[in-house]
């Protein structure tokens, strides 16, 4: 994927506001409303995660930010996913997790069966 000097250069922009972010904070979880220097970073670490998501972060910048320690899944998911062993939460299954791009699955449908002996 090629990608423009212009496009290059705001890119690089805000990857410096994220390396900023990150040495004020101590981590790269930008909320999505966060603005920086009047600059809506949070919605650019959003895209990123996106972009990523869908296999059109060139390689490069995938491993710049993973150099940094970026969460390609939102703080907010990631609450979501880690609950404890015993607990399942009901709209994520924790065990769908795909560790190589973070994606969430939606937990499996009980079976017919399943759902009547747990209504019984």
């Amino acid at each position: 994927m090629t990608t423009s000097t212009g496009q290059r250069e705001k890119w690089e922009h805000f990857f410096a506001l994220l390396i900023e972010y990150k040495k004020k904070t101590g981590h790269c979880d930008v909320p999505q409303n966060c603005s920086v220097n009047s600059v809506r970073l949070g919605k650019w670490v959003n895209h990123q995660r996106h972009h990523y998501r869908r296999n059109k972060l060139p390689d490069d910048r995938v491993k710049r930010l993973q150099e940094i320690y970026f969460h390609w899944v939102s703080p907010r998911l990631t609450r979501i996913v880690s609950v404890s062993d015993d607990e399942v939460h009901p709209n994520i299954n924790p065990k769908g997790v795909d560790s190589r791009r973070n994606k969430v699955t939606p937990p499996k449908k009980a079976s017919s069966e399943k759902a009547v002996l747990l209504n019984s």
